[in-house]
């Protein structure tokens, strides 16, 4: 569960001094490369509320999947549905899931994985109000519209120039469904085919809050040290460190755990506290009202960074 803004200090871990982040050869080569549009981000972000609760099963996660598709369609090389279906409880019917993938460059072996969850929560079980919590699902603003639109917005940037190596943006389904379970990535990892596993892979999800802040996790820092070094140091190189923070929490449960069991060096990029005192974290409050565009590009712009700067050769 995520930690509360008012606990951050009591939160946060010993962190070891930093290297120095220009000319840093972990970091690879910067590349010139079109800007991360913070209005198309937006316009990306209310998309999807417009289309409603997403759902798994539900008329908007149909709907919410129709857009991903044709906006992903008309920007990558190659978009790849696997839909795929998930048992919820012993007798009940399965529930008919569909990750997205979206290559650009899938010739290239040598790949960059980018992940969000497209799914939004089906009950606001952390509401303050009874009712709330049982009868009306999370709008899913932050949580992960933000991270949807940060990539799609991304797809629009390679559209304009295509990056020097392969990227996938991956949007898992249903892995906000049901706790305990990371639906859309456990079916994606269990169908890799050998081989193609990508050089690392970094998850977003809750990257929209208007007062920004995204720690390292330990999980992060303890399964892939040198990919959290690589993206909170680029942070740093394109002046986003007050936003990509010096600290570390404690470990968060969440896809990016998964990929590095699957053999995948992978970190979270999340704000872990979402309101004052944590108070629009799975509730009726996850507005867009409660997000920000600036916070969706500064995200856009470290990760746009990343991609072209390619894959330095560097050990995980």
């Amino acid at each position: 569960m995520p930690v509360r803004r008012g606990l951050r200090a009591a939160a946060v871990l010993p962190l070891l001094a930093l290297g120095a982040c220009r000319g840093d050869p972990a970091l690879g080569r910067h590349v010139d490369h079109p800007g991360f549009p913070a209005d198309v981000a937006w316009a990306f972000l209310t998309d999807q509320l417009a289309a409603g609760p997403r759902i798994p099963g539900k008329k908007p996660h149909e709907r919410a999947l129709v857009w991903l598709r044709g906006q992903l369609g008309f920007r990558a090389d190659t978009v790849l549905l696997q839909p795929f279906d998930f048992d919820t409880l012993a007798g009940a019917k399965p529930v008919r899931m569909t990750n997205v993938l979206a290559r650009f460059r899938p010739a290239e072996r040598r790949r960059i994985l980018l992940v969000a969850h497209w799914d939004s929560r089906p009950k606001a079980d952390n509401s303050a109000d009874p009712e709330a919590r049982e009868r009306l699902p999370v709008p899913g603003a932050n949580d992960n519209a933000s991270g949807v639109a940060v990539l799609v917005t991304l797809a629009e940037v390679m559209r304009q120039q295509a990056p020097g190596v392969g990227v996938d943006l991956l949007f898992t389904d249903g892995d906000d469904y049901v706790d305990g379970r990371l639906a859309g990535t456990e079916h994606f990892l269990s169908t890799l085919p050998a081989g193609q596993k990508p050089a690392f892979a970094i998850v977003l999800e809750s990257v929209g809050d208007r007062d920004a802040w995204f720690p390292r996790d330990a999980g992060s820092r303890r399964h892939a040290p040198a990919l959290a070094h690589r993206v909170w140091e680029t942070a740093r190189a394109v002046g986003r460190d007050s936003v990509f923070t010096a600290e570390t929490v404690d470990d968060s449960a969440g896809a990016h755990l998964r990929f590095n069991a699957g053999g995948i060096p992978a970190v979270r990029v999340s704000d872990p506290v979402y309101g004052p005192g944590n108070s629009y974290w799975h509730t009726v409050n996850d507005l867009p009202s409660n997000v920000s565009r600036e916070t969706l590009a500064e995200v856009g712009e470290v990760l746009a960074e990343i991609i072209y700067r390619g894959i330095p050769e560097a050990k995980r």
